[in-house]
């Protein structure tokens, strides 16, 4: 082999070497602080414990504008008594109890596929054969 070539070979393994040896370096940096840690029995106890602290004590009742917040039974309640939260129309139950349609809500055409549509072509068909049959047949004449 030749000089030159022995040299860039070392370049290389030398190149090599060196993200190597950073990461190893970062490594040893990052794994430091998580063996440092406590693992007495009063940090273990107060991690792993499930106690919930309860919420602070304060105003039972506060009221806000076009708002009452309480906490009862265990929860927390808020009241809107403004006429601006009141439900959209057509979005709750009226005296028909149906569901809205939001298809006919936001003028949405329902998808079909063309077998259905063929189908509604064909009945459409068969009622203006019919409807002209009627006007033929059924021709009302006045007399003054």
């Amino acid at each position: 082999m030749s000089a030159s070539l022995r040299e860039d070979r070392r370049k290389a393994e030398h190149s090599c070497l060196i993200p190597h040896a950073s990461c190893l370096l970062l490594a040893l940096l990052l794994a430091a602080p998580a063996m440092a840690q406590d693992y007495s029995k009063p940090t273990l106890m107060r991690i792993l414990s499930n106690t919930v602290e309860p919420p602070p004590r304060g105003h039972r009742i506060q009221h806000r504008f076009g708002l009452v917040e309480f906490r009862a039974l265990g929860m927390d309640w808020r009241v809107s008594y403004l006429p601006i939260m009141m439900p959209l129309a057509g979005s709750r139950m009226t005296t028909s109890k149906e569901w809205p349609d939001a298809f006919s809500l936001t003028n949405t055409p329902i998808a079909s596929s063309p077998r259905t549509w063929r189908d509604r072509r064909s009945i459409a068909r068969e009622i203006r054969r019919i409807d002209r049959l009627e006007r033929k047949r059924g021709k009302v004449v006045v007399q003054p």
